[in-house]
């Protein structure tokens, strides 16, 4: 895992600026289905993830105090002792699992993710995306799947699931990425490929060159989520099965909503008509899986769409499964 820098923390305040969070539900919204006895352990894990998060995008922080801070937030996970009081999420992480025997290293592995994006990591590959992915998301999967004691079986799905919220992120955020934090989680190759390059994401309209890109990793996300199809029905516990119906269900209409709009012209989300509608889709998808109707959980990761080559072009057929869109309107829908 990351190695401990020697240097000591330079702090440049008690508490580092806070941003929208980091996933539209996701962990945080797994919260509210946790059974009692749990909560307290999903919950430090949230706050710790939220604190490194916070640290990473702090706009006003140079990246050697941010690498700083979250070296700082890993001895205190490592190691306890006195620290300062912005560091207790760690604490109280390392007190959570010594209680629960879990692993820290599904939290240092984050950590490992945000030093990256610190320092301005920058993807050339869509396998150099996809091994950013395993650092930076996969790991909350997998710690879901530990706290619950769930079968290793449901691996390869929640990878997939975790992968797709992600990306759905990078597309949501893309702008505001390159132009707060100069970081851009596209493959600079695709760039490449249509004439363009990251600097386009300053502007406040997509233009053709970079709507390809977006769509070439809306695509990408569209496999993920196929992929990932296949997880309610392969975990055991009741309240995490519902939470990762509505996940997916929810990422399905994100990534319909973001092929129709223009992440770079306005703010893309769900609104409560739309998490409702989520809800109760998901609700009816589950009941029909549960009736013997589940698809067998996949093996192992999506095949690559560029396997065949670096220079395999944009899918021209990828799997656009967007749905009905609760929130849109008849003029939108024709």
């Amino acid at each position: 895992m990351a190695d401990f820098r020697i240097q000591p923390p330079a702090i440049g305040r008690a508490r580092p600026a806070q941003r929208r969070p980091p996933v539209q539900g996701g962990y945080a919204s797994a919260l509210r289905r946790v059974p009692k006895a749990m909560r307290r352990h999903a919950a430090a894990f949230a706050s710790f993830l939220k604190l490194a998060h916070d640290i990473t995008g702090d706009a006003n922080l140079e990246p050697e105090a941010k690498i700083a801070q979250l070296d700082a937030l890993e001895r205190a996970l490592v190691s306890g002792g006195n620290v300062p009081s912005w560091l207790g999420p760690a604490l109280e992480l390392k007190a959570s699992l010594a209680i629960t025997g879990g692993s820290s290293l599904h939290a240092r592995q984050l950590l490992q993710a945000f030093r990256r994006d610190a320092e301005g990591y920058r993807a050339r590959t869509w396998g150099d995306v996809l091994a950013a992915c395993r650092l930076a998301a996969n790991p909350v999967g997998h710690h879901l799947l530990e706290l619950y004691g769930e079968s290793a079986d449901a691996l390869a799905a929640t990878d997939a699931l975790c992968t797709a919220i992600r990306l759905l992120r990078v597309v949501q955020e893309c702008r505001d990425d390159w132009v707060r934090l100069g970081r851009c989680y596209f493959p600079l190759d695709w760039f490449d490929a249509v004439g363009a390059s990251p600097e386009h994401l300053v502007e406040h309209r997509a233009t053709p060159a970079i709507r390809m890109v977006l769509d070439r990793m809306l695509d990408r996300i569209d496999r993920q989520l196929d992929h990932a199809r296949a997880l309610p029905g392969a975990l055991r516990d009741p309240g995490l099965r519902m939470e990762t119906a509505v996940l997916l269900h929810a990422a399905r209409l994100m990534a319909g909503r973001l092929r129709r709009r223009d992440p770079l012209a306005q703010g893309i989300s769900l609104g409560p008509l739309a998490r409702a509608w989520v809800t109760i889709r998901a609700r009816l998808v589950l009941a029909r899986s549960m009736a013997g109707m589940a698809p067998t959980p996949p093996s192992g990761p999506p095949a690559d769409p560029d396997a065949d080559g670096p220079n395999a072009g944009p899918d021209a057929a990828g799997p656009h499964a967007q749905g009905s869109d609760p929130e849109q309107s008849p003029r939108q829908k024709g």
